[in-house]
């Protein structure tokens, strides 16, 4: 599995998977199952760079440097962050590019 197709399993499992500094924090809404967990271990390195690229993206578009974007752009914006909406600023910055005057 790619980092990516893990971040995927995990929102579909309803996991949070949130960096914290050099951690990896995980909220679940159900216990994590070990074989998961172990995978999440095993990915940890490439999911922070994954999960840290998205938080940048997202602190970009509530900064406001999206706006003015074209709908291509915007939208590719929003598949990225909508693959970890579970983390706060992600889900903020989804929020923003919802609001019309926030983009073009």
């Amino acid at each position: 599995m790619t980092a990516h197709e893990i971040l995927i399993e995990a929102a579909r499992r309803e996991i949070r998977l949130i960096p914290n500094g050099p951690y990896l924090r995980m909220e679940a809404v159900a216990d994590v199952e070990p074989a998961f967990e172990k995978i999440l271990v095993q990915h940890k390195p490439a999911l922070m760079r994954l999960l840290k690229g998205k938080r940048h993206l997202a602190r970009q578009v509530i900064e406001g440097e999206f706006c003015g974007c074209d709908r291509e752009v915007l939208r590719s914006v929003l598949e990225q962050l909508n693959e970890n909406p579970h983390d706060p600023i992600c889900h903020d910055a989804i929020d923003r590019l919802a609001r019309p005057a926030s983009h073009k």
